[in-house]
């Protein structure tokens, strides 16, 4: 099989995150420059999601030269993600075998970091059809009882267990292969990956691609990172109260 990548296509939902967007886009301005340098030859094109946003977001993406807006009213992550991914696909990668295809998906409050494309393609063109990469909180977002909770629970290394919508790249091919993201309100990431599984796609979990994102505790979808993270704090508080101090995450 050949395993080469001539284009990568970076999508970020944004829901109402013009606060968080300008970080969010100038790390991954950074990565693609990156990319650039190591990969001249590549193609690379980021859209940026706003999914019924009614603050200055719009505004936000039309600052930042060479990223593209997809709006939509869809008002669900799951939704979202799969008419951007159809529409970057069709708008820059419409005449390329989708098997060169590869899709770098994050969210409007996360910071990629530099070599977040560069390790991607390296990766995919190592024969992975899908990467899994590893998250954490804004430190300043949260206490530091909170914060150090998160790091004695968190399993950073290769082979974890764990699935962020806001740091994982795959392969068109394998993508579609999979039937894409879901139309679901929460866990659009957690689908997809198990889709990618059944339908025998190549999936690396892997610490090398690391990624900080918002510490907030209310966030854009229900059940979601906002919500495990509220659930770290009550956890925290439960413990407090009880005689043993003894409890556990959910």
């Amino acid at each position: 099989m050949n395993d080469r990548v001539t284009d990568i296509l970076v999508v970020a939902p944004a829901r109402n995150e013009a606060g968080l967007l300008p970080r969010c886009l100038s790390a991954l301005t950074a990565a693609a420059d990156n990319l650039a340098v190591s990969r001249p030859s590549l193609a690379c094109h980021i859209t940026v999601v706003l999914d019924s946003c009614t603050d200055a977001s719009a505004a936000v993406v039309a600052r930042h030269h060479g990223i593209a807006a997809f709006p939509t009213s869809a008002g669900n992550v799951g939704a979202a993600r799969r008419q951007a991914v159809s529409w970057a696909a069709a708008s820059y990668a419409n005449d390329v075998p989708p098997e060169h295809v590869w899709v770098a998906m994050t969210d409007a409050d996360t910071e990629v970091p530099d070599h977040w494309l560069t390790q991607q393609i390296v990766l995919a063109e190592q024969g992975h059809d899908l990467l899994l990469g590893t998250v954490e909180p804004k430190e300043s977002d949260l206490t530091v009882e909170d914060y150090q909770r998160w790091w004695r629970d968190y399993d950073l290394r290769d082979g974890h267990g764990h699935v962020h919508g806001a740091n994982l790249g795959f392969r068109l091919s394998t993508y579609l292969a999979a039937g894409g993201f879901t139309d679901v309100s929460v866990h659009e990431d957690v689908v997809l990956v198990a889709g990618i599984r059944a339908a025998g796609g190549r999936v690396r979990a892997t610490a090398s691609l690391h990624a900080v994102t918002s510490g907030r505790l209310t966030g854009r979808t229900p059940d979601g990172f906002a919500g495990y993270l509220s659930q770290l704090q009550t956890v925290r508080s439960t413990a407090a109260r009880s005689p043993s101090g003894a409890t556990g995450l959910p």
